[in-house]
């Protein structure tokens, strides 16, 4: 059995979730939402791919390559974190936790910074950076990348102390009627500038064996929880990141799960 970060990620947030997302191989027919769209297209330009504008038009992508830029110049005129040299980037992982029991993923990237070597991973977001970084001090993905660190085969080289996240925020302003899209560009350029400290921060993760033995632990329990179709319903995370669940009205309503207005069958990526 194989569990990625993120499917681990999507337990523990809810199992019911992981069930119509891994199990059922279904999703909501508007799941390809902005937010998820701009943070492929921002990893994308990041990564150099000729393809990372997607199906955004040229407004969006004049925005999403200023976002970039402004994060670039903001981290390059910082001294603290000078020095930092990439070691290599997009490697995929993937370890047993048990024999047949295999979590994998990517990790975004490798770096050496002030004598050590850290994972980095590079995350755009909409809330206000605080509030996501005490979601992540609860979440899997951290932990579980230290793990992989430090048991798979493909990261064991680098000796990881830790990981980074390198978080940025989106530009949240809204175009006004009157503004044209230079305008619009022009305020969010101006907003990345003034609120630079508070929407481009990193912050390393590291964990002491107390925690990465418990958190083994818990992975372990996700996947027999897994293995015996136990799924039931996080109710507090129907309204998590601000917005209704995709699948709310299909937990409370079972015979929405055959309409086929609200579901198409997971495209294979």
């Amino acid at each position: 059995m194989k569990n990625s970060a993120s499917s681990l990620n999507t337990y523990g947030r809810c199992p019911k979730l992981w069930e119509y997302t891994y199990v059922d191989k279904l999703e909501p027919l508007d799941s390809s939402s902005f937010e998820a769209n701009y943070g492929r297209s921002y990893h994308g330009l990041q990564e150099g791919a000729d393809d990372w504008q997607g199906d955004f038009g040229a407004k969006w992508g004049t925005i999403i390559k200023t976002h970039y830029t402004s994060h670039q110049k903001f981290w390059e005129a910082r001294p603290e974190w000078e020095g930092m040299r990439v070691l290599a980037t997009e490697l995929k992982f993937s370890f047993e936790i048990l024999p047949g029991k295999v979590v994998h993923g990517i990790v975004d990237g490798v770096v050496e910074w002030g004598g050590k070597n850290y994972l980095i991973e590079y995350k755009t977001t909409g809330q206000e950076l605080d509030k996501w970084f005490e979601y992540k001090e609860h979440a899997v993905q951290p932990g579980l990348y230290i793990l992989a660190g430090k048991h798979a085969p493909e990261l064991q080289q680098y000796n990881i102390q830790g990981i980074i996240l390198d978080v940025t925020r989106r530009c949240t302003l809204r175009q006004t009627k009157k503004e044209t899209n230079s305008e619009y560009i022009g305020r969010c350029s101006d907003w990345w500038f003034k609120n630079r400290h508070a929407v481009f921060q990193r912050r390393t993760f590291d964990r002491d064996s107390a925690y990465l033995s418990e958190l083994e632990y818990d992975i372990l329990s996700m996947f027999e929880a897994q293995e015996r179709k136990h799924f039931p319903r996080h109710r507090e995370s129907c309204f998590a990141f601000r917005r209704k669940c995709g699948w709310y009205g299909v937990c409370f309503d079972s015979e929405k799960k055959t309409n086929t207005n609200l579901f198409q069958v997971r495209k294979r990526r």
